[in-house]
């Protein structure tokens, strides 16, 4: 999990995780108490570590349509398999 592109948590999910992992009580913002009290809100960012032989898609980080409060981030995970050439030679043996 990245705030305002520093490092601030990593986690590991698997199957025992049931794939999914949820950063709680993470700051909103902060004040500028030195500029009219002006608030800023925190831009998060979560990363997936590359896995060899699959690509994968992120949703980005989104306000969850059901909670106005939650971000949401959704990775997806296609496998690419390493492709190597295969070529063949025909041969007749007609007496």
């Amino acid at each position: 999990m990245y705030r305002e592109d520093e490092l601030i948590d990593t986690k590991t999910v698997s199957a025992a995780t049931d794939w999914k992992y949820e950063f709680t009580d993470l700051p909103k913002g902060y004040a500028d108490l030195s500029f009219d009290d002006h608030i800023y809100f925190y831009r998060y960012e979560v990363k997936e570590t590359a896995v060899e032989y699959y690509t994968r898609d992120s949703t980005g980080v989104d306000v969850d349509p059901d909670e106005d409060n939650h971000l949401i981030c959704d990775f997806t995970n296609h496998y690419t398999p390493e492709q190597i050439p295969v070529s063949g030679k025909k041969t007749w043996d007609d007496y």
